[in-house]
């Protein structure tokens, strides 16, 4: 999103915000400020337009979304179809093991 945008709605940069898409689909990210964004328009990756059901160039609505706590617990869970070029083997000691908070929890 434009800084000016951003600004204007009273949005500043690492502010946690609530994206709805079409089909009552929902995500929360941070917001970033873009100057090569066009006015009415905000950057998403491809992740976020698959979590929203969006496509590029679909309508979405930005909310503010001030109260979002830390997670205590995350599950990440194997997905059978992925296939990420050039990582072979286990996902989680390719990704995830390096990270400390595994550290003795595995």
């Amino acid at each position: 999103m434009r800084p000016d945008t951003m600004e204007k709605v009273q949005l500043f940069r690492c502010y946690t915000v609530l994206i709805k898409g079409k089909e009552r689909k929902d995500t929360i990210f941070i917001a970033l400020a873009n100057e090569t964004c066009d006015e009415p328009k905000i950057r998403m990756n491809k992740v976020v337009r698959s979590n929203l059901r969006a496509r590029l160039g679909d309508v979405v609505s930005v909310h503010r979304c001030p109260d979002v706590k830390y997670g205590k617990r995350v599950h990440i869970l194997p997905v059978d179809d992925t296939n990420i070029e050039g990582v072979t083997g286990n996902l989680f000691d390719a990704f995830l093991k390096r990270f400390a908070f595994w550290q003795g929890k595995v």
